[in-house]
């Protein structure tokens, strides 16, 4: 494994991880976020995905120091950020999301739709539908997997879980599994840890240091 996202203790000028070490995230890895999204947890995010430019303290990705990119940036270095905001425009398509996403056509396009279904094999007889007549789980499923298309370096994803029934975050969990298996590193943000997989590192915001 090599290491793929490294965050020094001071990031931004305090220690917002909550934590005497630095964060080391190898390639495969998991780290679970957990803790009140007012005491900690946003602001990492916001960080993290670039929203916020960090001052004193480090965020290496893939070896580049990424502390002062824009989300523009961080995304096409690697770094994909799921909200839990759900973000897709309801009129369009899975597949026509992926089109937009991608900007892929003909083969590369039907590759990239055959990558996505084999990501979440559920999304198989739902691509031609509007998203917005998908259920939730469905549409967090489609957002997740859009997320996880050309294996990204570092995938951040906020809250996976909240709202979905609970054959959907089996689904999920499958994903996150297969996300990990082919060397992407993973970031599950909760405001309480599902533990439905294993995490490798915990940053836990409701520790006091």
């Amino acid at each position: 494994m090599s290491t793929v996202l490294e965050l020094s203790k001071d990031f931004d000028g305090f220690n917002v991880l909550r934590r005497e070490e630095s964060v080391i995230l190898e390639s495969g890895q998991l780290l679970q976020v957990e803790g009140d999204y007012t005491g900690g947890v946003a602001l990492f995010l916001d960080h993290l995905s670039g929203n916020i430019v960090s001052t004193p303290g480090t965020q290496v990705l893939d070896g580049f120091d990424v502390s002062s990119e824009s989300p523009d940036i961080l995304h096409r270095l690697g770094l994909r950020y799921v909200s839990g905001r759900r973000k897709l425009m309801g009129s369009l398509t899975v597949e026509e999301h992926l089109r937009l996403r991608t900007r892929l056509k003909g083969r590369k396009l039907k590759a990239a739709l055959c990558q996505l279904i084999r990501c979440v094999s559920i999304l198989e007889n739902l691509c031609d539908i509007p998203v917005g007549n998908l259920s939730g789980g469905q549409q967090q499923l489609a957002m997740l997997a859009l997320g996880a298309i050309g294996n990204p370096t570092v995938l951040v994803v906020d809250e996976p879980y909240m709202g979905v029934a609970p054959d959907m975050q089996n689904s999920i969990e499958e994903m996150f599994s297969d996300v990990l298996s082919k060397g992407s590193a993973l970031i599950i943000a909760e405001q309480t840890s599902s533990n439905r997989i294993e995490a490798d590192c915990l940053i836990d915001f409701r520790k006091q240091v």
